[in-house]
């Protein structure tokens, strides 16, 4: 168990609650960049690149959205690490 605690650094083992915050910020981010990227520039439906089950659970996705969805998310998580001071996170 005491190997598993090394593993982190120092800084990063009591910021539970930041780390929390910002997953539900990047799942939010995510969601919204998908709805607004879909609706935006959604020209192609998930169902015709094979996805069947996305398609038939919601029929309005739209590969545009899932990638405005990717970016938005990714960017967010890369704020978050770089306000949490993650390594990798945006250059300085």
């Amino acid at each position: 168990m005491a190997a598993a605690r090394t593993a982190y650094p120092a800084a990063l083992a009591h910021r539970g609650a930041q780390h929390v915050w910002w997953t539900s910020c990047t799942v939010a981010a995510a969601d919204i960049g998908a709805y607004f990227g879909g609706k935006r520039f959604g020209r192609h439906s998930l169902g015709a690149l094979g996805l069947g089950a996305a398609a038939k659970a919601s029929p309005n996705k739209t590969t545009e959205g899932a990638l405005a969805g990717f970016a938005a998310g990714g960017l967010c998580s890369a704020i978050g690490a770089r306000c949490l001071g993650w390594p990798g996170g945006l250059p300085a």
